[in-house]
């Protein structure tokens, strides 16, 4: 399976925090295929509101906070075997 290493960074701490999610275990939790997940995560496209909504609650984040932090380039993905 495809897992993606997604790179989360507060600006309150001074390193960065981290999270391995499986691209199929999220794309069945949030109800998105895996390939509309990567082409997200690579920023290859925008994702719609909802789906934002989807990631933010599967990731325990805030929507305000996953928005903003996509939108200031704080959260990337990259792949991993």
């Amino acid at each position: 399976m495809r897992e993606f290493k997604l790179r989360i960074s507060e600006d309150e701490e001074p390193t960065p925090r981290y999270m391995t999610i499986n691209i199929t275990r999220l794309a069945m939790q949030t109800g998105y295929s895996t390939s509309h997940l990567s082409r997200i995560f690579t920023k290859q496209t925008t994702p719609s509101l909802d789906c934002i909504r989807a990631l933010a609650v599967v990731l325990k984040l805030k929507l305000d906070d996953l928005c903003q932090m996509i939108e200031e380039g704080r959260i990337s993905a990259t792949k991993t075997s």
